[in-house]
C-alpha cells in the first residue's frame, strides 16, 4: 500500500497504473509468503483502488462541501440524502430587517438510471447545485502544513547563523526582501 501511494504522490503515476500495480504487489506478497512456508494469521490484502489506500492511510485532507447561494452566498450543508435539500435558499433575515428572505434557486434535481440498466426501478434522484463551496478546517490544514518536511528543515536551520543571510538589524522594508522571507 505504501509503495503505490508513494509512487502516486511523489512520481504522479495515474490511477490506471495503480490498478495494475496493486494486484501485482498483492500477488508477489502472497507468492513470497507461500514459498517461505510462513502462514500469517490475517492474510494481507492490498486494495485495488488507490483512493481506498489514500483513505486507509489518511493521506487525503479533510474537506467539507457546502451548497452556496449564488445571490447571498449563504452556505447550506451538502449531504448524501436528497430528501433534505430545499431547491431554494433558506436564509432568514434578522427580525429587524425589512428585506424579504432570499429565495434564490440553489440547483436542480435530476433523475438518473443505474449504469448498464434501463430498469425504471433503479432511478437515482440527485441534486446538482449551481455553486459549490469547499472548505478545509484550519486546524486540519495547519496540522498538514506543519508536518511537511520542508517546514521542519526550515525550523531546524533557523538557528544556524549561516542560514540567515540578512542581518537582524535591518529596516522593515528590507526584512521582507531577504532570501529567508522570500522562501516563506
Amino acid at each position: 500500500m505504501i509503495i503505490s501511494s508513494i509512487l502516486s504522490l511523489r512520481y504522479n503515476i495515474p490511477r490506471r497504473a495503480s490498478r495494475i500495480l496493486n494486484p501485482t504487489l498483492n500477488l508477489l506478497i502472497k507468492s513470497s509468503i507461500s514459498s517461505s512456508g510462513c502462514h500469517p494469521t490475517p492474510v494481507f490484502h492490498i486494495p485495488q483502488d488507490l483512493r481506498t489506500i489514500f483513505e486507509h492511510l489518511q493521506l487525503e485532507p479533510l474537506i467539507e462541501n457546502y451548497i452556496c447561494c449564488p445571490q447571498c452566498f449563504f452556505l447550506n450543508g451538502l449531504t448524501e440524502s436528497v430528501t433534505n435539500y430545499q431547491p431554494h435558499c433558506q436564509r432568514q433575515n434578522e427580525p429587524n430587517e425589512v428585506d424579504p428572505p432570499c429565495t434564490q434557486s440553489l440547483g436542480k434535481f435530476i433523475d438518473s438510471f443505474e449504469p448498464h440498466t434501463q430498469n425504471t426501478t433503479n432511478i437515482k434522484h440527485k441534486f446538482i447545485p449551481k455553486k459549490h463551496f469547499i472548505y478545509q478546517p484550519f486546524k486540519n490544514w495547519l496540522s498538514r502544513f506543519s508536518s511537511r518536511l520542508e517546514l521542519w528543515k526550515f525550523c531546524i536551520n533557523i538557528n544556524n547563523p549561516k542560514f540567515l543571510k540578512v542581518p537582524l538589524n535591518v529596516t522593515s522594508e528590507r526584512d521582507w526582501s531577504g532570501d529567508t522571507s522570500l522562501e516563506l
